[in-house]
């Protein structure tokens, strides 16, 4: 440890390296979680209490995290009935009705194996999804979530 011929305190040390590798996986397995214990929570208590008497506020209670978290992640009731509606949607295998769905009619030819096909898409999905339509008032709603604004705010 010279330095022109003087004695140094100084230490060379091998450089660090300050990128640390992050695995997020179990973040986002815990968000995934989350958000199905929030859409769980919502559709129970739609259900059992009303899309209007249900508040934000119970759902965030029942789901055991903030109404701040179901409000940044959902935007509101109309995008947790959207969430809900999805998530009933994808049907319960691995490869999304829809997807599923889109398949069958692009690969087989004859209309009654698609309409059967069809038939089992919406016995599997129909139990998730009709319940909460028919409770919200599926076309009030549905204008709701696809619109940037409500009716009454100009």
């Amino acid at each position: 440890m010279d330095c022109i011929g003087y004695m140094t305190m100084e230490q060379k040390f091998p450089a660090v390296n300050t990128r640390r590798r992050y695995d997020s996986s179990g973040r986002r397995e815990r968000a995934r979680q989350t958000r199905g214990q929030i859409i769980d929570a919502a559709r129970e208590l739609y259900l059992t209490g009303g899309y209007a008497a249900t508040t934000v506020a119970a759902i965030a209670a029942a789901a055991r995290v903030s109404a701040e978290t179901i409000y940044k992640g959902f935007g509101g009731k109309p995008g947790l009935v959207r969430a809900i509606v999805e998530r009933g949607l994808a049907g319960e295998g691995p490869e999304p009705a829809e997807q599923r769905s889109d398949h069958i009619r692009a690969t087989e030819p004859d209309p009654r194996k698609i309409l059967a096909a069809w038939g089992a898409f919406i016995t599997e999905i129909g139990p998730q999804v009709a319940p909460i339509l028919t409770l919200v008032g599926a076309p009030r709603v549905w204008w709701r979530l696809d619109s940037p604004q409500m009716p009454w705010s100009g």
